[in-house]
C-alpha cells in the first residue's frame, strides 16, 4: 500500500527531528540549521583563506558589514553585534545569552 509506504516514511523521518528539537543549541540553531559538514574539494581549498563580507540588519537602527574568516560561528558575530550595538547605544534584548 502505497500510502502506508508513505506514512510510514513520514514517522520514521519525525522520529529523529523530534529529538533534534529536544537537544539543540537554540542560538546555534537558528542561526545555522542543519549544518552538515562534507570535506571540501581540492578546487575549493583556497576559499577557505578568503574572507566574507557579512551585513548585520537590526530593527532598521544598525546595519553593518564585518569581514570574516571562513570558520567564523555564530558567537563570534554575535559579540562583534553587541560591541557595535554599545558603541551606538543601541539597546537590544539579551536575555537569551
Amino acid at each position: 500500500d502505497r500510502l502506508g509506504e508513505l506514512t510510514f516514511t513520514r514517522r520514521k523521518l519525525a522520529s529523529p527531528r523530534r529529538q533534534e528539537l529536544r537537544t539543540r543549541d537554540d542560538t546555534s540553531y537558528t542561526t545555522e540549521p542543519w549544518v552538515t559538514s562534507a570535506p571540501v574539494p581540492n578546487e575549493l581549498e583556497d576559499w577557505l583563506e578568503r574572507k566574507f563580507s557579512i551585513t548585520l540588519h537590526y530593527l532598521k537602527r544598525i546595519s553593518f558589514s564585518v569581514q570574516v574568516d571562513f570558520d567564523a560561528t555564530p558567537k563570534v558575530l554575535l559579540k562583534v553585534f553587541r560591541r557595535v550595538a554599545a558603541d551606538n547605544g543601541v539597546e537590544y534584548d539579551a536575555s537569551e545569552d
